[in-house]
Order: C-alpha cells, then structure tokens, then sequence
C-alpha cells in the first residue's frame, strides 16, 4: 500500500505560511537551500526538506528561521553519512 497522499487538482489552500529558505538566496547554509526536491510536513507543522545540491535533508521546525541538517550533508557520495 502506497504511504503517499493524492491532492486533488481543486484543492484549495488556505495561504497563513511563511516563507523559509528563499530570501536569503540559494546556498549551503542552514537558512538557504539548493534546488529543493521534495518536502514532507509533520503533524507539529515540522518539515523536513530535501535539497537536492547540497545533498541533506534539513529540518525546518515550526516559526524557526533557519533549518537542521538530519542527514546528509557532506557532499555528494554512496558511503552512509
């Protein structure tokens, strides 16, 4: 069984976020990020970003402004960390 949530085309969003990541331009540091790829949202409004260029997954807790690495982050390779 597949663990993924479908949107409907029409949903409607109800626009009360802010913005993380982007105005402080592309980059590798904890308040920038590098051609996100993907994003999965926590119930506690946690979010978990993978920057796709700077090779992590950063952590973005609820009203922070600047995220934490939990994996990754040490360029690009096929060894666990």
């Amino acid at each position: 069984m597949d663990s993924f949530t479908q949107i409907n085309l029409n949903t409607k969003w109800k626009q009360v976020g802010i913005t993380i990541g982007r105005e402080n331009g592309r980059g590798d540091q904890l308040n920038q990020l590098s051609h996100p790829h993907s994003i999965y949202v926590e119930d506690d409004q946690t979010i978990y970003i993978a920057d796709y260029h700077n090779h992590r997954i950063v952590e973005w807790k609820c009203n922070e402004n600047k995220g934490q690495i939990v994996a990754g982050g040490n360029e690009k390779g096929n060894e666990n960390n």
